[in-house]
């Protein structure tokens, strides 16, 4: 009997350690968001909208950035807010509009830490940014202003694709000359009648030939991406003539990117799938001077990115374009490529 009441006891404990366990975890703090399209959007051809974020913090640090990005992909949106413990804040946010029903991953994050959680922040996130926790925010855009063909565009994107990225001049002429002393002394050593010697001055070459190279490619010619700006005259059916920026960055090695643009860029995507595996990250920029987007993002070799951004009305009249191309797929204006 006292056995069976021992059993009863350690069982009553077990479950009550359970219930406690999980109701702390039923009350574990977290932050929420919610996001609502705002009453007027603007008027422009930027496939961005305007949506109202509220944060609520219910966490026990101080939220500093909110990450965003749409389930269907595009360009991760970052918001610079603070929002303290047990705090709510509302900001404007524009956010690329694909679809007129969206879900948007949300990420928040605090202030930087010390340690191994400094690598973990997101790409283009503040050194050793804090991820906080994260939350999912679902909102209806109104469907006359949705054009996921800003977005989508394979024409433009081949348009940039096809033009090589060559090696420079001075690295390709470095690299004839250390080929040409390599060759001359491969020829000296079958002069050599000694098996050992000659064997023994190849493969001395053949170590300096590849230090050589070595030294080329990662001292004298850097894994530094290519970034070029052309500037794009459109002339629409009806309406005002605009002016945009073509931003094309590739490089020979999958590396980091970081460079800033023109408020409000937005990325061309050859397909959706491009799109949805998209990583770009962008940031209103920090620099002193006219407001700029900061771009952070990561580039393989043969991969092109491409990047359109509005400009400002420029006085005078534009330069004569160089090449006709098709960046709306809409097909309610040209556009004119102009010298970079």
């Amino acid at each position: 009997m006292k056995a069976i009441c021992i059993f009863i006891a350690c069982f009553a404990a077990a479950a009550a350690a359970v219930t406690v366990t999980a109701a702390v975890t039923a009350e574990k703090p977290q932050a929420t968001a919610t996001l609502v399209p705002t009453a007027i959007q603007p008027e422009t051809d930027s496939p961005y909208l305007k949506a109202k974020l509220t944060v609520d913090n219910g966490l026990a640090q101080t939220i500093t950035e909110v990450l965003l990005q749409a389930d269907d992909g595009g360009p991760r949106i970052s918001l610079p807010v603070t929002v303290g413990p047990g705090r709510k804040a509302t900001r404007t946010i524009l956010l690329p509009a694909t679809a007129a029903d969206q879900t948007y991953a949300v990420e928040f994050l605090g202030e930087p830490q010390t340690g191994d959680d400094r690598g973990r922040q997101p790409l283009g996130a503040d050194r050793g940014s804090q991820r906080l926790g994260d939350a999912r925010a679902s909102i209806s855009w109104p469907a006359d202003r949705i054009d996921a063909r800003r977005f989508l565009n394979p024409a433009a994107v081949a348009a940039f694709a096809d033009d090589p990225l060559l090696w420079p001049a001075d690295l390709r002429k470095m690299i004839l000359i250390a080929a040409a002393a390599f060759v001359l002394g491969g020829a000296f050593a079958l002069l050599i009648h000694r098996r050992i010697r000659r064997a023994t001055l190849a493969g001395a070459g053949a170590v300096g030939a590849t230090a050589a190279m070595v030294w080329l490619l990662q001292v004298a010619a850097p894994p530094v991406p290519r970034i070029d700006t052309f500037d794009i005259l459109q002339r629409p059916v009806a309406g005002a003539t605009r002016m945009s920026t073509v931003t094309v960055v590739r490089n020979r090695r999958t590396q980091a990117v970081q460079f800033s643009l023109p408020p409000t860029p937005w990325r061309l995507y050859a397909d959706r799938a491009r799109m949805k595996a998209d990583t770009t990250r962008l940031r209103p920029s920090t620099a002193p001077g006219p407001r700029r987007t900061d771009v952070f993002c990561s580039v393989s070799p043969g991969e092109t990115l491409i990047f359109l951004s509005p400009l400002p009305a420029r006085p005078g009249r534009p330069r004569p374009p160089r090449t006709q191309m098709t960046l709306d797929p809409a097909g309610d204006h040209d556009s004119w490529l102009l010298e970079a």
